[in-house]
């Protein structure tokens, strides 16, 4: 859960090597980032809509659209 919006995920492994950077929020000069790590792996989500059905079930709905990221 991110906000009020819930999320469905998975790890997958890449194609070569993600590199992980970081905005120091507190330094004086916001457009230089700080490296933070590598990594092989990467969590790929979509938006997963709840509903209630008439039976009071919780129901569980994905998001089939184009992943951002």
């Amino acid at each position: 859960m991110v906000g009020s919006s819930f999320y469905s995920g998975e790890w997958t492994e890449t194609l070569g090597t993600d590199m992980i950077f970081s905005i120091n929020s507190d330094a004086i000069d916001k457009s230089k980032m700080e490296f933070v790590a590598v990594s092989d792996t990467r969590l790929s989500t979509k938006k997963v809509l709840l509903s209630k059905d008439d039976d009071t079930k919780t129901n569980c709905s994905i998001d089939l659209g184009n992943n951002a990221g």
